[in-house]
């Protein structure tokens, strides 16, 4: 499945803002193995379209249809960055932090 998209979900839960969304998707370790599969294997639009189906999904779980419902956050704007780190993701704020070491780490079905 590409970017784990259950776990993308729990992370989205917790960034979702309220209103209109938009999702930004910024590698920033394009020099890195894993930020090169990203771009590669993955993409900015598949990741926009996978935040945006996450959040859609989330909301429909917790009867969150109008964006007055959702949790307000930082801003209108959900960011993935990839970055060269340890783990797996962390968000912080409207902020989904991606491990490009992970990433080149992912096994399976590529």
């Amino acid at each position: 499945m590409k970017l784990h998209a259950v776990a993308i979900a729990s992370l989205l839960a917790v960034a979702a803002t309220a209103g209109a969304v938009t999702f930004d998707v910024k590698n920033e370790a394009a020099s890195t193995p894993g930020g090169q599969r990203f771009d590669r294997n993955y993409g900015a639009d598949y990741a926009r379209q996978v935040l945006s189906d996450a959040s859609t999904f989330t909301w429909s779980v917790f009867n969150q249809l109008n964006p007055a419902d959702r949790r307000p956050a930082d801003g209108d704007t959900v960011l993935l960055a990839v970055r060269d780190t340890g783990g797996i993701a962390s968000t912080r704020g409207s902020t989904i932090e991606l491990s490009a070491r992970y990433v080149d780490g992912i096994t399976g079905r590529r």
